[in-house]
């Protein structure tokens, strides 16, 4: 208990896990309820969008093709400061959603393709909602203004681009280069024998990875649907006729712990459409816990700052709020 108590941070998570065991135990039915939801949403949304695009990133990735495509889209992409190599990312995450794009910046960071610096700024505009959950989901399942479905998308690209270009001076700029490897004597070094790996051996380990990456998302996932569940049923219990305040604060809530559940609760409810609007965009912009979560687990073996991914996604999230509503709603 000592230990505990010297150190908040493993108290404070103890206590966390102790309570979600409690939760689990009390209300089984709602988390079973919970459960079912989010591993739904993965089975059914997640796993056939996200697993392709993950296998096709990472084996352009290992193949060298990231760079063709780069060169290829980078005369688009030079107001950004990054590399011809960094428009791959860009690309990758445009097409996909999160965190394929997070992914993809540590990739590229592990095989010495982009500088820490660049997969750092990369990181902060590249991981987005998908353009299929955005357009699709978001504004014409939820939202109901399927004329407006590009521009929203636009928004939380623009947004992205905005917020991780307004922080470079302060976070990137002068980053400096963190050596992976120490340097060791030249004469103990001993020769490295060249290890041919074939074409399959390449598409086996990158089907495995995207696979592994898959089941972590889903299991965060599940974890982040059950307390929104929980919280979803407490609502509708204390407030059989909630006021607008309540119902604003509640429906944030739900989509800062989970994206799509959240979406989909303010796209039910009966606020004006205005602030439905700037509601959806700031909580796709920002990602929600879960999507944070997700993003942690796949760069963590690259050494990117998870911290300043943090700061530019709530800048994003308040700019796309901002334009939602100057441009969607007037």
């Amino acid at each position: 208990m000592k230990n505990f108590m010297k150190q908040p941070r493993r108290l404070f998570l103890a206590i966390l896990i102790f309570s979600y065991l409690l939760l689990l135990f009390f209300f089984s039915s709602i988390c079973i309820e919970g459960a079912r939801n989010g591993l739904l949403l993965w089975f059914e949304q997640l796993l056939p969008s996200l697993l392709p695009f993950l296998i096709l990133s990472g084996l352009c990735v290992r193949f060298g093709l990231s760079e063709m495509i780069g060169k290829l889209f980078y005369p688009l992409l030079r107001f950004l400061p990054i590399s011809s190599h960094g428009s791959y990312p860009i690309i990758i995450g445009l097409l996909s959603g999160y965190p394929v794009g997070a992914k993809t910046c540590a990739d590229m960071l592990i095989e010495k393709k982009l500088s820490r610096k660049e997969a750092s700024f990369l990181l902060c505009c590249c991981n987005n909602a998908s353009p299929m959950f955005l357009t699709g989901f978001a504004a014409c399942s939820c939202l109901g203004i399927p004329e407006k479905r590009y521009l929203i998308f636009f928004i939380i690209v623009i947004s992205g681009f905005l917020s991780a270009l307004i922080l470079y001076p302060f976070f990137f700029k002068n980053m400096k280069e963190i050596s992976s490897n120490p340097i060791s004597h030249p004469s103990k070094q001993q020769p490295i024998k060249a290890h041919h790996v074939t074409a399959m051996q390449k598409l086996d380990e990158t089907i495995l990875g995207s696979f592994e990456v898959m089941v972590k998302i889903g299991g965060y996932v599940i974890l982040f649907s059950i307390p929104a569940t929980l919280l979803l049923s407490l609502f509708s219990y204390l407030f059989v006729n909630p006021s607008e305040t309540v119902l604003f604060f509640t429906t944030a809530i739900l989509g800062f712990l989970e994206i799509s559940t959240g979406t989909s609760i303010i796209g039910s409810s009966c606020l004006s459409l205005t602030i439905k609007t700037v509601l959806t965009l700031s909580i796709c912009a920002f990602g929600g816990l879960s999507a944070l979560a997700q993003t942690k687990s796949v760069i963590g073996s690259s050494g990117l700052s998870i911290s300043y991914y943090i700061i530019a996604k709530l800048l994003q999230a308040v700019l796309a709020g901002l334009f939602g509503y100057f441009l969607l709603c007037f």
